[in-house]
């Protein structure tokens, strides 16, 4: 009886301690397009967070992390165009959505992108290689050097 009062202790800590948590993540959308053109084209590349979903809730919210790459070029300098969108669902534990909102938006604004950005730069590195235009790989991000800049935050049409 005394370890499962420990083990609901230890449970109840580590929500005090990491109330927002990742609970699930999937390939929201995705378009990968070889083009074939001899023009001179340039390239664009942009990082998007998306932070509004219909779907939120008190104690649950969406963010979609978006890659949009256009002529991008690959092995061979074959050019090619990527988008592809990696959805997080996130829960709040304990009302820190409403209790603690400076807490929440500095989550929602740097952390959720962060933890999102390994499966982004997998889900591209493993698209790439497939299409047989070499392995395309997305920087590593550190947190410390992480700057709001980097993204474009945008918010998705009701």
């Amino acid at each position: 009886m005394n370890e499962d009062n420990n083990n609901l202790e230890d449970t109840e800590q580590y929500f005090h301690n990491f109330p927002l948590q990742l609970k699930e993540i999937n390939l929201r959308e995705i378009h990968a397009e070889i083009i074939d053109t001899d023009k001179d084209t340039n390239s664009e590349f942009k990082i998007i967070v998306v932070d509004k979903d219909k779907r939120n809730t008190r104690n649950i919210f969406f963010i979609t992390l978006i890659i949009q790459a256009e002529n991008i070029a690959g092995k061979n300098n074959q050019l090619f165009n990527l988008f592809i969108a990696i959805e997080g669902q996130f829960i709040a534990y304990n009302d820190t959505m409403q209790t603690d909102k400076e807490r929440t938006d500095l989550f929602r604004k740097r952390d959720a992108p962060l933890i999102l950005w390994p499966y982004l730069r997998e889900t591209v590195s493993t698209i790439t290689e497939r299409m047989n235009l070499g392995m395309t790989y997305l920087p590593i991000i550190c947190p410390n050097d992480f700057k709001f800049s980097n993204f474009v935050n945008e918010e998705e049409e009701e």
